[in-house]
């Protein structure tokens, strides 16, 4: 006889027919849940048309650096704002071998940093090299 008419007896009942006493792996809200996983799911799919549309137009842009170095396309105005990084060969001859390029690169942004910091032993510090490498290279 299930409870017997006795307080113990029908608590257990209760709590066996009532399930209580079964435990789920996930215990969390299942709408709290989902409004989480919905969130990261939108940020998922925003970064991943960013990617593709910013994957779109650095293809097109390479391809246009590539028709204008090699000649094909004659008339060509830069937007206007300051320039994006170094400047590029207009012609085949204008190219430098990369050691000359590199050194070139090096001392441009060796300079950059004397300006910003103001001296060259803050600049070396802020550019992780010892003070007399940063010499040598400057010359």
């Amino acid at each position: 006889v299930i409870g017997a008419n006795r307080p113990e007896d029908e608590a257990a009942a209760r709590m066996v027919l009532g399930r209580d006493h079964v435990r789920w792996m996930d215990q969390g809200p299942p709408k709290d849940a989902l409004a989480d996983w919905m969130v990261v799911a939108l940020e998922v799919h925003e970064v991943r048309a960013f990617r593709s549309e910013h994957d779109g137009i650095a293809q097109a842009l390479r391809e246009a650096r590539m028709q204008l170095f090699h000649g094909f396309i004659q008339s060509y105005s830069p937007p206007e704002g300051p320039p994006v990084g170094p400047p590029l060969p207009t012609t085949i001859e204008e190219i430098q071998p990369l050691r000359e390029a590199r050194s070139q690169f090096e001392r441009a942004h060796i300079q950059a940093a004397v300006r910003e910091w103001g001296s060259l032993k803050d600049a070396s510090a802020a550019l992780g090299i010892s003070y007399t490498s940063l010499w040598r290279r400057l010359r």
